[in-house]
């Protein structure tokens, strides 16, 4: 057996578990390293890049920037 097939095992369970069963789930983040997650998890990523960009270069997002962020926030939840 490969180190893929024994040590792994649980935690490829949990990533197909994960995909079963939130696949197209919508989410935001705070942080870009979210984003290679949500693609291997099948989850859509609605947070746009301009904003994770900022927040990981240590800026701030633009007043629209943040305004975006809020209306797409305000539009998911209701």
């Amino acid at each position: 057996m490969t180190f893929e097939d024994t040590a792994l095992a649980s935690y490829n369970k949990t990533i197909a578990d994960i995909k079963a069963k939130y696949a197209g789930t919508l989410i935001g983040a705070s942080e870009s390293i979210v984003t290679p997650l949500a693609e291997g998890l099948g989850l859509k990523m609605l947070t746009p890049e301009f904003f994770l960009d900022a927040i990981s270069e240590g800026t701030d997002p633009t007043a629209q920037e943040k305004s975006a962020i809020e209306q797409q926030i305000a539009s998911v939840t209701r």
